[in-house]
């Protein structure tokens, strides 16, 4: 039996919802409890970061709405310089980019419960189950 479907391998294809259910949960997220605290420079994401993962190094993007992740660095879009934004980063380093599965999912909820309590995460994973189902 093939695992590919129109020329996308079948992993791929979850990866892609997997990403989708993702970034669905947090934009629910976001709406109805915010985005945490919201940074107002890259030296102050820096600080917040080195207490969490010493070894990772934020810097501006390039673009201005798009954040990401490769390796142990993290580029911060301007737009997106909150709280919520760089635990989703770090969540990829956490796994070294594992992308947006069950792993990921777990690092990101683990980060959250610590950095912005058990409440934020019970509300983050009841939205996500809602998006799985």
């Amino acid at each position: 039996m093939c695992d590919c479907f129109y020329g996308v391998w079948k992993d791929q294809t979850e990866e892609y919802e997997a990403k989708i259910r993702f970034y669905l949960s947090e934009e629910k997220y976001r709406s109805r409890c915010g985005v945490g605290h919201k940074f107002g420079t890259i030296q102050e994401i820096q600080e917040y970061v080195l207490e969490l993962y010493p070894g990772v190094l934020i810097s501006k993007s390039s673009r201005s709405n798009v954040s990401a992740c490769s390796g142990l660095k993290i580029e911060m879009a301007e737009t997106m310089m909150d709280e919520e934004t760089v635990l989703h980063e770090l969540s990829h380093v956490d796994l070294l980019s594992e992308g947006h599965g069950p792993k990921f999912v777990g690092a990101f909820l683990n980060l959250m419960e610590t950095q912005m309590g058990i409440d934020k995460r019970v509300v983050f994973e009841d939205i996500y189950a809602k998006e799985s189902a």
